[in-house]
């Protein structure tokens, strides 16, 4: 979503929590409310305890997912160690059983080194980077 749009749907987003709230400041139940801004009633429950914990500012919508570095198997240290060893040397020389390296040598790299163990599918998106 662009800036522009995000801006307008937090606009649009804001105005349908100000209405629940006039209704639930009349003393409005919240089925009510919802039925008059036409959300769902678990809608304006979260929109309040939003409210109730950061303010005005808890009913902005946040990123969702994981964030970019989340979970990751392998710290920054040992990636770049990997990286070293796969620019420098053969797999060999690092008492592998392989000629060449591919996804399945730099796994078991990783997990003779480190006892970590990656998906194959990961190591071929790594080889990428």
């Amino acid at each position: 979503m662009n800036a522009a749009k995000r801006a307008n749907w937090i606009k649009g987003r804001k105005k349908l929590f100000a209405n629940a709230l006039c209704f639930l400041s009349r003393m409005a139940r919240r089925m009510e409310a919802a039925r008059a801004v036409r959300v769902h009633r678990g809608t304006i429950s979260r929109w309040c305890g939003a409210f109730r914990r950061n303010g005005a500012s808890g009913i902005e919508k946040g990123k969702r997912g994981r964030r970019v570095g989340d979970q990751l198997i392998l710290t920054e240290v040992e990636a770049r160690r990997v990286q070293g060893w796969i620019a420098n040397k053969c797999p060999d020389q690092m008492q592998l059983p392989f000629a060449l390296w591919t996804a399945q040598t730099a796994r078991e790299l990783i997990h003779k080194k480190f006892g970590k163990s990656l998906g194959l599918s990961t190591m071929q998106l790594c080889r990428n980077l």
